[in-house]
């Protein structure tokens, strides 16, 4: 509750153990890390954290654990942001299990919504998004949504915008059942949509359909078909004519280096990195032709 008062543990520039005391300031605050990336649902507290704080626990007056210490305001003090306890506990397995996230994956695509498209779609809604395309073979069309719906709310969390909808993805796991409320020729709707595993062919599948590249794992026969080694990222074997790979100049032979920050040396690395462009507006790709490499930025088509 705001105004409870908390305790945060953690090791601030080393010193282990250290505790500090404050209150909760605010809760479900918004933090902009960059134009392209918002992160949703923290706890804002006025207890003084610092660097090494990050990872530690945000307890009660009880000693119950209510959130993860996360980051700071760096432009002020006293407003620092825990990660919701309950929020943390739907990854904990995943991490113990494997040592990363699994990401939920529900086969749509979105676009932020717009007053003429809400008319042309016969909804008054001011906010939601729009979904563009319902993939094949995916938990959304199984469930029942359709191109064109539009999607306002999650398990009754307001979608106001295209980042909003990730962020609150975000939020749950393969196995989940997500309530999705959308409006379908102007009339409300729930629709439950139990969420998948983001696999890596439904990667592959979205790097063709968003950039018109389409890639495989270095096997011996595309390394002799392409004097490659294996680990040196993943190779492109087909690309879309008119596409944006293909507008820049894209081959098949091309190496995959990296993709915005994330080295990729095989399609696990590519998987991991494809949640994160499906996020954004472009990417940027490290591409190897032969013994030199370049940097291309690519927007979903």
């Amino acid at each position: 509750m705001i105004g409870e008062s908390v305790i945060a543990i953690g090791n601030p520039f080393g010193l282990s153990h250290t505790v500090t005391t404050g209150v909760v300031s605010a809760l479900n605050r918004t933090i902009r890390v960059s134009d392209d990336l918002v992160l949703r649902g923290f706890i804002q507290i006025d207890a003084p954290i610092n660097p090494g704080n990050s990872g530690g626990p945000l307890v009660n007056i009880l000693g119950e654990i209510i959130g993860i210490n996360t980051a700071i305001y760096s432009e002020a003090q006293g407003i620092g942001f825990a990660i919701p306890i309950d929020k943390a506990k739907r990854i904990i397995d995943d991490l113990i299990a494997t040592g990363e996230v699994r990401t939920a994956w529900i086969g749509i695509t979105v676009q932020d919504l717009t007053p003429d498209i809400a008319r042309h779609f016969h909804a008054n809604a001011t906010e939601g998004v729009l979904i563009a395309q319902v993939m094949e073979k995916n938990s959304a069309e199984r469930a029942g949504l359709k191109q064109g719906d539009i999607l306002v709310a999650l398990d009754q969390n307001p979608v106001r915008d295209q980042q909003g909808y990730y962020a609150l993805l975000g939020d749950y796991t393969p196995g989940d059942a997500i309530a999705f409320a959308i409006i379908r020729n102007g009339k409300p709707l729930e629709i439950t949509v139990t969420a998948e595993e983001f696999s890596t062919d439904q990667a592959v599948k979205m790097a063709y359909q968003d950039f018109g590249l389409y890639v495989e794992e270095i096997t011996q026969r595309m390394a002799s078909k392409y004097s490659l080694q294996a680990n040196q990222g993943v190779v492109v074997t087909k690309v879309q004519n008119d596409s944006p790979a293909g507008n820049v100049g894209v081959e098949p032979g091309d190496l995959i280096r990296q993709i915005d920050e994330l080295p990729i040396t095989n399609l696990t690395d590519f998987r991991k990195a494809m949640v994160v462009a499906q996020q954004k507006s472009s990417a940027v790709f490290l591409v190897q032709r032969g013994n030199r490499g370049y940097y291309i930025t690519l927007e979903h088509q």
